[in-house]
């Protein structure tokens, strides 16, 4: 199931990406789903980092590939709760702008 579900979720990034570059939207509509994109990308990456370290059971690897599309299931999962990035985000700013500024301090 787990290789089946990250197959699907790599076709399905493609085929959505390959639709915002039809010719159907206009740059303007594309910058406007940028959000959408990026976070495609990043439910597919996160996807394949669990299956790496075996956090899902089988059970929910199936429950995933009943999704007629697992990449939207997810990514309105992930629209619909309540969790923010930014704090993990920001620790991540600071430690990188830390390290840089100590790495470059005597130059």
């Amino acid at each position: 199931m787990k290789e089946n579900v990250l197959k699907r979720l790599e076709s399905e990034l493609l085929l959505y990406r390959r639709y915002l570059v039809s010719g159907a939207f206009t740059a303007e509509q594309i910058v406007e789903e940028a959000y959408g994109i990026a976070l495609r990308q990043f439910i597919a990456e996160a996807m394949e980092r669990l299956a790496e370290e075996n956090r899902l059971s089988e059970e929910l690897w199936s429950w995933l590939d009943e999704k007629e599309n697992v990449l939207d299931y997810l990514y309105e999962l992930w629209m619909d709760c309540d969790t923010s990035l930014i704090p993990e985000l920001a620790e991540v700013i600071c430690n990188e702008v830390s390290h840089d500024r100590e790495v470059h301090r005597n130059e």
